[in-house]
């Protein structure tokens, strides 16, 4: 997997700070305005440097059934997890889809990409899933399940997998960057209603400004060049398990810049992060 893996890492950790800098928002910033400003903005920064480094360039036509169905996953990612978090609670919809995306990778990588999954993959993705599922249970308080709330966070983490799949599927005959700024661009332009039927009067704001800039631009843009760059040698099942670095971030940010506080579960869930993730990292000794 080589370099592969920290590219991969990189981007899972600017997708951490998204919860900090969504906490920073402005008042009547709802997460669905903001997850459709991070893709307008991010995916008409992708696809803007595409073209102007020239990405476009190699001539070769472009799946547009493949295009299509990354960009429907994309804007179904951001509708199925706030939904899922909404129905069902954040705890439960955050280790369901976060949970239920390596093994939608997995499964998909193995029967379309004809993936191979080692031990060690499993052994990682159970320790990685059981960190986020201490986490997530970390802050107490009443467990709420909802059917439908689960199906959609169930969505979510196949959103995932199915975006990260149909990427490295495209990046086989094309620029990275040009393909996931085409599929976050029109993801972008799918999810775009949600603006028109929502209060966006916050983005007026210099801290909405500032904070859909940082989301659009650094955990969208940069993020998903460094996201590709992965993806070119690691398997789809590998990047889904290291992307679970993200919720590590977002709780180490959340202890030293939002003062939560770190409990029990939080250190455990931490440790069992760290191990999942450094069990793909650290290659085995023959």
């Amino acid at each position: 997997m080589g370099k592969g893996v920290f590219f991969i890492i990189a981007a899972a950790v600017l997708w951490g700070t998204t919860g900090t800098a969504q906490f920073f928002a402005p008042e009547g910033a709802s997460p669905m305005t903001v997850g459709a400003f991070r893709l307008l903005v991010g995916g008409t920064g992708l696809l803007l440097l595409a073209v102007v480094s020239g990405c476009f360039r190699n001539g070769k036509p472009w799946n547009k059934l493949h295009v299509l169905m990354g960009a429907l996953a994309v804007a179904a990612y951001q509708v199925t997890f706030f939904t899922g978090v909404k129905l069902t609670g954040v705890a439960v919809g955050t280790i369901v889809a976060i949970g239920s995306a390596p093994v939608s990778a997995g499964v998909l990588g193995y029967f379309i990409l004809h993936e191979k999954i080692r031990m060690r993959w499993y052994i990682s993705s159970a320790l990685a899933i059981l960190g986020c599922t201490l986490l997530a249970l970390s802050g107490g308080g009443d467990i709420t399940i909802s059917l439908p709330g689960i199906i959609c966070a169930f969505g979510a983490g196949f959103s995932y997998a199915l975006y990260a799949l149909l990427t490295k599927v495209l990046i086989k005959d094309h620029n990275g960057t040009a393909s996931v700024g085409l599929i976050f661009f029109f993801g972008a332009v799918l999810l775009s209603p949600v603006l028109l039927f929502s209060d966006t009067s916050w983005i007026m704001s210099l801290q909405g400004v500032g904070v859909a800039v940082h989301l659009g631009l650094i955990t969208t843009t940069l993020s998903y060049i460094l996201f590709a760059k992965g993806l070119q040698t690691v398997s789809v099942s590998s990047t889904a398990t290291l992307s679970l670095v993200e919720p590590l971030t977002a709780t180490i940010l959340g202890i030293f810049l939002v003062g939560e506080k770190i409990n029990f579960m939080v250190g455990m869930g931490i440790t069992c992060l760290f191990l999942g993730i450094a069990i793909l990292v650290i290659r085995s000794r023959p």
